[in-house]
């Protein structure tokens, strides 16, 4: 029951445990297209879990600080003519809020475009990106709202585009800021889940009602993101 509530997690599946090297690489397979993603100084075995408890799924990720270049190259392999109007790569920050409706803030964005008046792709063909930018925020899952981060590209035709688009994960807990962490098994992109360690502190009510506030650690810094429980207690 416990390891439902962990947001993220190291993960290392069977297939992928063995694939190691310069570039973690993933294949999507669309229309008239197969389009494969590289980062460089990734590999599959650092991807990480992330749990999303509003929509009951999770998703394996790649892992970036917040200062970390995000550069690697698209491998597009057309299986044939493909007549385009130019290809797009993006970087987007996107905060989602779900209210009475959903909205959408855009925070971030930084685009490539190749070939911008258009062409024909025939054969193999890569493209490079490097993505040099500081991100502002925490990628963050919660029921109410999330903080993400996409890399997209985008082939532009005159009747359906074809599209790809893989969520990151990001971190800006960077390594000065764990010289802050009270306890050194805490890692810069999974915060510590067992509350009994850090602080907690409890508020009465009128003795009726007491209000419990349990922190993973004791010191923060600034920019972190303060990750803790709230628990209500009837008094008898």
């Amino acid at each position: 029951e416990g390891s439902s509530y962990t947001m993220l997690q190291m993960s290392k599946p069977p297939e992928e445990q063995k694939k190691t090297g310069f570039f973690g690489k993933m294949m999507k397979k669309v229309d008239g297209c197969d389009i494969e993603v590289s980062f460089k100084d990734k590999t599959v075995d650092g991807k990480i879990l992330v749990e999303d408890r509003q929509e009951f799924s999770s998703q394996k990720m790649y892992l970036f600080s917040g200062k970390e270049p995000v550069a690697g190259k698209f491998i597009l392999l057309p299986k044939g003519k493909i007549t385009h109007q130019g290809i797009l790569i993006e970087f987007v920050g996107v905060i989602t809020v779900n209210a009475d409706k959903e909205e959408r803030v855009e925070f971030m964005r930084k685009e490539k475009k190749y070939q911008p008046d258009g062409g024909t792709l025939c054969d193999r063909t890569p493209l490079e990106f490097n993505f040099d930018v500081e991100k502002e925020y925490d990628s963050y899952r919660g029921v109410n709202a999330k903080v993400q981060y996409l890399l997209k590209l985008t082939i532009k035709k005159s009747m359906v585009n074809v599209s790809f688009k893989e969520e990151l994960w990001v971190s800006i807990i960077d390594d000065q800021f764990q010289e802050l962490n009270d306890r050194s098994e805490d890692k810069p992109y999974a915060r510590e889940t067992d509350f009994s360690k850090g602080v907690r502190m409890e508020v009465g009510v009128d003795d009726v009602l007491h209000i419990e506030f349990k922190y993973d650690k004791k010191i923060f810094h600034i920019k972190e993101r303060v990750v803790g429980q709230v628990g209500f207690k009837v008094a008898k």
